[in-house]
């Protein structure tokens, strides 16, 4: 029963954060999903979370969507994010949290170094928001 009590509370103040914040509602959750249900099924749970939230915010804000840039965005989305969750549940996830990482540091120090310009067209930055 505290289970549901402590899902149900951080699930608010992470939704309440990252509606100020504008993102980090998933990475504020995931410690607590993962203590309370382990984890194997804390990709899941909180997958199907965001999921649901995400479709509250867009029935909210029905009216002030781009449907242009929402369809472009999703072109690629859709079919991306099915490929990360198969690639994620087929390949061993010790190559997987290290290709992660390097793909992190190595942006990282892009952005500390600043000697190579990374101008991205708007084009390619829909198509881009997926692959990183």
């Amino acid at each position: 029963m505290w289970i549901y009590f402590i899902l149900i509370l951080t699930s608010f103040i992470a939704a309440f954060i990252s509606g100020a914040a504008g993102f980090g509602g998933a990475l504020l959750l995931l410690p607590v999903v993962t203590a309370c249900v382990g984890a194997e099924a804390a990709v899941p749970v909180l997958t199907i979370a965001q999921l649901i939230g995400n479709i509250s915010r867009m029935a909210f804000g029905l009216k002030q969507i781009d449907w242009k840039s929402a369809g472009l965005f999703c072109a690629t989305a859709l079919p991306l994010a099915a490929l990360g969750a198969f690639g994620f549940s087929v390949l061993p996830k010790d190559i997987v949290s290290r290709c992660i990482g390097g793909v992190l540091i190595v942006l990282v120090l892009f952005k500390t170094i600043k000697k190579i310009p990374l101008y991205i067209s708007p084009f390619y930055s829909v198509l881009l928001e997926h692959t990183c």
